[in-house]
């Protein structure tokens, strides 16, 4: 029968108490990171669905027989196709809106809330997404947050791309959906009792989905601007500029009050997902 020492035992337990430890959190970072990967994946999905769609929308022959017609005639039936199009788009996706704008950024065309925007009513204010879009090469998307045309002023993501007719660029196509669409998958699915969150944050470093807001919060938030909107979202826990700044690699990082969170980040071409670990361990004080 072997004999083991005391040093021997201690030793022996000590391992035995690392293996658990390891394996525990290795199961927390794996299960943080399928989390991440699930909401990113959702996001991602709706995102190449819309730019899809819109794409094609881009490429209807209606846009270059209204840029090329040569009488008013011709080019009002063009227009009333356009509003057609835009109009079972809307309806077909449940979106926002729908649009088509000139080279100036003014409105051609305009599906929204299911019928088509009386031209003599349309707002002369360029949007705010028609540079970024208009400056894009064909067949490519530019997605941006900001207000949608109501008086509510709800937040929405709009994707965008320039109409080409020929080698001249005629102007840009664009549909939004309310930010209510990417935040529902945060919350009706999810559960953020058990001391993790997910948000999901724009290039501009704005929040766009958490997980511990409801659908409802994103309109009612909707009258705060990037900075506010980031600030009032990350309230609790780490700040979102913590955590875009750090590395993508790392999973233990620092909310600057002696306190250490573990994260996980998933990037994809347009915004982040971000997931934290809350209820944070103390760091050991040097003796």
């Amino acid at each position: 029968m072997r004999v083991y020492s005391k040093m021997m035992l201690k030793l022996l337990a000590m391992a035995s108490l690392l293996a658990v430890a390891s394996v525990c959190k290795a199961t927390s970072t794996s299960l943080l990171d399928e989390l991440v990967s699930q909401k990113s994946a959702v996001l991602d999905l709706i995102q190449r669905k819309s730019t899809k769609r819109l794409l094609a929308f881009a490429q209807d022959e209606a846009f270059a027989d209204y840029f090329n017609a040569a009488d008013d005639k011709s080019r009002t039936a063009a227009k009333a196709r356009i509003d057609r199009l835009s109009l079972n788009l809307q309806l077909t996706l449940k979106l926002d809106s729908v649009g088509t704008l000139n080279n100036a950024g003014g409105v051609i065309s305009r599906a929204n809330n299911g019928q088509v925007d009386d031209h003599t009513t349309l707002s002369v204010a360029t949007p705010t997404f028609f540079d970024e879009a208009f400056e894009r090469k064909p067949n490519s998307v530019s997605v941006s947050i900001g207000h949608d045309f109501s008086e509510n002023r709800c937040m929405v993501m709009t994707y965008a791309t320039p109409i080409k007719i020929g080698n001249v660029k005629r102007g840009v196509v664009y549909l939004s959906q309310k930010l209510v669409n990417y935040q529902l998958p945060f919350f009706n699915k999810f559960r953020s009792e058990d001391g993790v969150y997910v948000v999901a944050v724009n290039e501009a470093g704005t929040v766009f989905a958490d997980s511990r807001l409801s659908a409802m919060n994103v309109c009612r938030r909707s009258d705060l601007d990037s900075t506010q909107r980031t600030a009032v979202l990350s309230e609790q826990g780490l700040c979102t500029q913590t955590l875009l700044e750090s590395p993508l690699q790392e999973r233990i990082i620092d909310d600057g009050h002696d306190n250490r969170y573990e994260i996980a980040q998933q990037k994809s071409a347009f915004w982040t997902v971000i997931g934290v670990k809350k209820n944070p361990v103390k760091k050991n004080k040097k003796l």
